[in-house]
């Protein structure tokens, strides 16, 4: 599902760009800007049903609704229903420790439930980082990315379903 297409230019029937890829049970969000979590909803997908966020890179119309995400995650009776991975390019980690920072460590979570994964060059070099996200094994799925030349965090995904059928981002 296509969540939006726009940029960091706010227009009323335009969101920033984002993808949310359901395979059965399993939802993976590509790139969160400002917005989205709406989009989400929209969609038929409640928030503490994600089981990914991949990142393409740190500019906040890719990335803004992260923080809201996470925070309505410990929401009561809104909980996290399953773990979540949040991943994306170099200094990943550093991105989420920072942010987590600014709001006052509110979106530490248990390490059973949040895990931030930063690719590395190393294994952005080989293509295929599928055994870096188990979630994919349960729906027969498969992840590649590459370095993209807008920032140096920046990561092109492929994702491929048990059929065969892929989207690239």
């Amino acid at each position: 599902v296509i969540l939006g297409s726009g940029t960091c230019v706010p227009l009323p029937d335009r969101y920033p760009c984002s993808v949310l890829v359901s395979m059965g049970s399993t939802h993976i969000l590509v790139d969160a800007g400002p917005g989205i979590m709406r989009q989400v909803v929209r969609a038929g997908v409640g928030i503490n049903e994600l089981d990914m966020i991949l990142l393409s890179h740190f500019h906040p119309d890719h990335c803004a609704d992260v923080t809201p995400i996470l925070f309505a995650l410990k929401y009561a009776g809104f909980e996290q229903r399953k773990p979540l991975v949040l991943a994306g390019g170099p200094g990943m980690k550093s991105f989420f420790d920072s942010m987590n920072r600014t709001y006052g460590n509110s979106l530490e979570m248990d390490p059973d439930m949040l895990r931030v994964v930063e690719l590395s060059l190393g294994d952005v070099s080989g293509g295929d980082v599928s055994d870096r996200f188990p979630i994919l094994a349960g729906c027969g799925a498969s992840l590649s990315c590459c370095r993209t030349e807008h920032k140096p965090e920046s990561l092109a995904y492929r994702l491929t379903d048990s059929s065969g059928a892929s989207l690239v981002y």
